[in-house]
């Protein structure tokens, strides 16, 4: 690289893992004793509880990389990468792309009354 280019990057990961245990239960008939709120007050037998476990995980990367042109010209990109395991295989992995560009206009001006300019 010349002193005119900068190049900035940063890598990262992230790894996500839930955990999901729950037991649904509900009264059979309604309550017995109105606002008396308890399986036990059921207004026939309660039916069996529903039991639930599941997990569920993620694994992202992510890259971004930004070059510069003599401190006022900047172009950006991003590129994020997930794979869950809650999709189908074939569909399992998406990416989040991005691009964007800015002019620090203020420093191709180079006036006294502005201190910093910007278009993105």
């Amino acid at each position: 690289m010349t002193s005119s280019l900068n190049l900035k990057g940063i890598l990262g990961t992230n790894v996500n893992r839930q955990i999901f245990n729950r037991t649904i239960a509900s009264t059979n008939g309604g309550l017995g004793i109105p606002e008396l709120y308890s399986l036990q007050n059921s207004v026939s037998a309660i039916p069996y509880p529903n039991e639930y476990a599941s997990k569920i995980g993620i694994n992202g990367i992510y890259a971004s990389a930004s070059l510069g042109y003599k401190n006022y010209l900047f172009l950006d990109g991003t590129i994020r990468r997930d794979h869950s395991s809650t999709l189908p295989v074939s569909n399992a992995v998406y990416y989040y792309p991005s691009v964007s560009g800015s002019v620090i206009f203020s420093e191709l001006l180079k006036q006294q009354w502005l201190s910093f300019g910007k278009f993105v």
